[in-house]
């Protein structure tokens, strides 16, 4: 962890293993993150703060995982597995935290990221042949919109869920889109700068 204001870094896991992919909790408290502490990557989670011990969120030998985001009011994980193809899942983080599978197919999808209200996911795909970036509903998946046009990856919201950032090869692309009505809606794609 660096803090910013006092230009200081602290050590968060201290596991030889790879921690990797971390993940700032909606408040703040906690930092969740992927470990190969097991031997395979697994979903685990540690106070912020440095306080106590890591904890484990989600193991399963079945897949190799890779964590991606929470929802905003912290009852959801998504991660992508790492296996080829490779599929976008979501955990739920209550109840008996069984994984259901969000976006799965013969291709590629990953680099999965929650809308700030928490009701879109924008991901990364090749299910057309060419890497572009998606727009669905969550937590059900009943709307999808492409949001690329001349390929994109790494996909990342505006704070106020207004925006959807995206890299087109080296050009910072953005899209306005709408969020909040019943309708997702989606603008043309203009380059804000180049990388």
């Amino acid at each position: 962890l660096y803090d910013r204001a006092r230009g200081t870094a602290s050590r968060l896991t201290f596991n030889p293993a790879d921690d990797l992919t971390p993940v700032w909790s909606a408040d703040g408290s906690r930092i969740f993150f992927t470990s190969t502490r097991q031997d395979q990557r697994d979903l685990y989670q540690k106070a912020s703060n440095g306080a106590g011990k890591t904890e484990p969120v989600f193991a399963s030998r079945q897949q190799s995982k890779s964590l991606n985001d929470l929802s905003p009011d912290g009852r959801y994980a998504i991660y992508g597995t790492t296996i080829n193809p490779s599929d976008l899942w979501v955990l739920p983080l209550f109840g008996e935290r069984k994984p259901v599978p969000f976006v799965r197919g013969d291709y590629i999808a990953k680099q999965g990221h929650i809308s700030p209200n928490g009701r879109y996911i924008a991901y990364r795909s090749d299910e057309t042949g060419s890497e572009e970036v998606y727009v669905q509903t969550f937590p059900q998946a009943s709307g999808k919109w492409q949001i690329s046009v001349n390929g994109g990856e790494d996909p990342a919201w505006r704070a106020d869920g207004k925006e959807l950032f995206y890299l087109e090869r080296n050009k910072m692309m953005a899209a306005g889109v709408d969020t909040t009505s019943g309708t997702f809606h989606a603008d043309t794609p203009n380059v804000l700068f180049t990388t």
